[in-house]
């Protein structure tokens, strides 16, 4: 846990490192559930530092105009999402990144400036992740 908070700091303190801190904080993700942490403490932790890092980049004009900085953002979150719907979390870190409607909001308004300018793989990749797995609860709105 330590370590993810080092990452933020970095990121916060050093907006010339935020690719690195992404990427390493992706590495983080892989290694992830990481026994003898309770998965409960492991989700929190991971979704308060994709939030904080995720914040930080966000609000800087020069990180979202980054093609580097922007492929390693969104691939930080995809990472988090395909591995928050699976067996490993119960679908607790899927639920827990998408917690924040307000950073969700402001990450569709950079892919949307984003997509025709660096046209990422990476960026439709996390756009459908967002949406829920047909056959799970709440897959299909229900029309009125």
């Amino acid at each position: 846990l330590e370590a993810i908070r080092l990452l933020v700091q970095t990121a916060r303190a050093r907006t010339s490192a935020m690719e690195t801190c992404f990427n390493a904080l992706n590495n983080v993700l892989q290694k992830l559930p990481c026994p003898p942490m309770e998965e409960a403490v492991v989700v929190t932790e991971t979704c308060r530092a994709v939030h904080e890092i995720s914040e930080v980049a966000v609000e800087q004009p020069e990180a979202v105009q980054d093609p580097v900085v922007i492929k390693a953002l969104y691939s930080l979150w995809t990472r988090g999402l395909a591995l928050g719907g699976g067996q490993a979390f119960t679908g607790s870190l899927r639920k827990g990144l998408l917690s924040n409607l307000g950073l969700l909001e402001r990450l569709l308004a950079v892919l949307c400036v984003t997509l025709p300018v660096f046209g990422s793989d990476v960026l439709l990749r996390w756009l459908t992740l967002l949406l829920p797995k047909a056959g799970t609860v709440g897959a299909t709105p229900e029309l009125n």
